[in-house]
């Protein structure tokens, strides 16, 4: 039980210029809340794209500290998931549900562009990515071994759910997002902007962001910076044929249709040709 801290007198926060990704305790506290509705919604497009038989298996590459697995297994949906970060998988296989009436699961650090093995072949229902993880990958070559990775592992009929930002390079400009989150003693906040291109042929967007997390007793600012691979509506929908994937829908993160969007935030379900 967490026990109440004794009040202190504000100090100027500790500033660390570290990844935001470095802690999963305070990277899950900011990206849990909503995680069951996002998760319905992906029943949803399971339920309505994928057409495989037998038990239901998931996959999520890139998957942090595994928020949306443990939803998904403590449903009884069977789980797959990986990470670079030793620390993120070793914090998400703590939480993981087991026992009855939980799913399976597997846990594994790994990379994006090469997880066969681990993940067997024919195996999984659905694989999802939803926040722009992709682009983090940063040459054709890395998605190219990305997407025939995840081929390999769909059973026939399967599906790769897909979230990514479309850049339009003429009107897009510097955005901003805040996110505030709490858990307990710890609050966290956070604020990113997003720089597009100066130059298109980069095809480099910089995410500057500033997390605070504050405790009656300390405040930590931690400020990072990484860059994403962009892709306008062309290159996205040239790369997905030359990787050998079609699109079955572009749709909402509660799994309604719509048209794809020329730029702009977009789930897309894929399915190998």
């Amino acid at each position: 039980m967490d026990q109440p801290f004794a009040p202190d007198t504000p100090q100027s926060p500790e500033v660390l210029v570290q990844s935001f990704y470095a802690d999963p305790h305070v990277f899950d506290i900011l990206h849990t809340p909503g995680t069951a509705n996002e998760v319905n919604g992906l029943e949803r497009i399971c339920q309505k794209f994928a057409r495989t038989s037998g038990d239901v298996t998931w996959l999520e590459p890139a998957c942090g500290t595994g928020r949306y697995l443990r939803v998904a297994a403590g449903r009884g949906i069977n789980v797959v998931g990986f990470d670079t970060s030793s620390d993120m998988i070793e914090y998400a296989q703590r939480r993981i549900p087991t026992g009855k009436g939980a799913g399976t699961s597997s846990l594994f650090v790994g990379d994006m562009v090469s997880f066969t093995p681990p993940v067997k072949a024919n195996s999984i229902d659905m694989s999802f990515n939803t926040i722009n993880t992709i682009r983090h990958l940063e040459t054709d070559d890395a998605m190219l071994a990305h997407f025939e990775c995840t081929r390999r592992v769909l059973k026939r009929g399967g599906i790769y759910v897909v979230g990514v930002s479309i850049t339009d390079y003429v009107h897009e400009r510097e955005t901003e997002d805040v996110w505030h989150a709490r858990r307990g003693h710890v609050h966290v906040d956070q604020a990113v902007q997003y720089l597009p291109p100066e130059d298109p042929n980069t095809r480099t967007e910089i995410v500057c962001s500033i997390m605070t997390v504050t405790t009656p007793k300390t405040t930590q600012q931690i400020e990072s910076r990484y860059t994403l691979r962009t892709y306008d509506r062309t290159q996205w929908d040239t790369l997905m044929h030359k990787v050998g994937f079609r699109r079955l829908a572009a749709i909402t993160e509660w799994g309604d249709e719509m048209d794809p969007p020329r730029w702009g935030y977009t789930i897309e379900v894929l399915s190998p040709v």
